[in-house]
């Protein structure tokens, strides 16, 4: 596996210090749970900052999903499909990514998170 940390930026309808509407926000979640969850994404919980969701493929991959961009390590060999699942929504527009090496600090964070996810789901 070659994890990268990923930043895909997206469009959704979010406005910078606006927000969604609820209706965009049910929309935007509803849209990227069926798309990253038919990538094999899931433990899927809401993070605490705004409108953002938490998912996990495994124990080595995650993303940080916001209206604006996805953002967290995976297997940098299966960017292209997830690029690609987004470019056909109808709902989410693909913008761009940027790719970067993990630093140790990538790793920290997403085992803390995974850690918590698996303790917020077992509830």
């Amino acid at each position: 596996m070659n994890l990268k940390r990923v930043y895909i930026f997206i469009e959704s309808g979010y406005v910078w210090g606006k927000g969604h509407t609820d209706e965009q926000s049910a929309t935007f979640e509803k849209e990227i749970k069926s798309i990253l969850s038919s990538l094999g994404f899931g433990n899927w919980y809401k993070s605490m900052r705004c409108s953002a969701w938490e998912c996990f493929r495994g124990e080595n991959e995650s993303l940080y999903c916001h209206p604006m961009d996805l953002v967290g390590l995976i297997d940098i060999d299966t960017l292209p499909e997830i690029e690609e699942r987004i470019k056909q929504s109808e709902v989410i527009k693909f913008s761009r990514t940027t790719i970067y090496e993990p630093k140790e600090d990538d790793f920290i964070r997403h085992n803390k998170k995974l850690k918590a996810s698996k303790e917020i789901i077992s509830r």
